[in-house]
């Protein structure tokens, strides 16, 4: 499930540019959590906490305040540094914009427009290809429970009882899966949420009954991270199953 922000600066959104990007992305088949925000603070808060929060961000600038839009992408790009940006202008001069935008609209947008850069955005994520032998092996990513890492050779555990062994580092393979699918519970561990099944302390369950460590250090930033995860799969209708003592007590 992909999740869009969209801020516009006001408390009700542009009806029209929403009601717009649900039927593209229905025309699409894509499921998504659209969030609305009124102004850039409300959504740069929960993105600092995690970036990961939402696939991209549809930034509608207000007619003279461009500058804005800018400094806002600016401030986003310190912690969200692949985070993709559209900017809805009245005009727009492009060296005030060397941000890393993903795109600029001008008013008013239409579906092609948004259908366009949807297609870009919300395309279904790539398999790993992963080098053995000489030879090429593509591992789905819905196929993949974690990953870890023994000095510099990785070890990929996927639903069928495999163990893929490859050389590399565990930085560089996350930054080639889904940042909001795949969290790095451990300085070890690279895990699919998708698999999770349960949480306890300093520890998560997996499907098939396996567990794997979680930091200690950043063990409440885990725990958030998860609990977000399946929060946001929920309101978009799945209904994952995870056992867990409820978010917030003591453990």
């Amino acid at each position: 499930m992909y999740r869009i922000a969209y801020c516009d600066g006001s408390p009700m959104g542009d009806g029209q540019f929403l009601d717009c990007l649900e039927k593209v992305l229905e025309k699409l088949s894509r499921t998504c959590l659209i969030s609305h925000f009124s102004d850039c603070g409300s959504l740069l808060a929960p993105l600092e906490q995690n970036p990961s929060a939402c696939d991209l961000v549809f930034l509608d600038v207000p007619k003279g305040e461009e500058e804005t839009g800018a400094a806002f992408v600016r401030r986003l790009r310190r912690f969200a540094p692949r985070l993709p940006v559209v900017l809805i202008c009245s005009t727009f001069e492009p060296a005030d914009y060397a941000i890393q935008s993903l795109h600029y609209l001008l008013r008013p947008v239409s579906g092609e427009q948004l259908r366009e850069i949807l297609l870009y955005v919300l395309q279904p994520p790539r398999p790993l290809l992963l080098r053995q032998s000489g030879s090429m092996q593509v591992v789905p990513l819905h196929q993949i429970l974690y990953i870890e890492v023994f000095s510099h050779q990785l070890e990929i555990h996927t639903l069928a009882g495999q163990v893929l062994s490859v050389p590399g580092a565990l930085t560089q393979i996350q930054q080639r899966v889904p940042a909001g699918q795949f969290l790095r519970c451990h300085k070890s561990y690279l895990v699919n949420l998708d698999s999770v099944e349960g949480i306890r302390r300093y520890q998560l369950q997996l499907s098939g009954g396996r567990c794997i460590p979680t930091s200690k250090k950043n063990y409440n930033e885990v725990r958030r991270s998860v609990f977000e995860y399946f929060a946001s799969r929920a309101q978009s209708g799945e209904s994952p199953a995870i056992q867990n003592i409820p978010y917030g007590s003591a453990l």
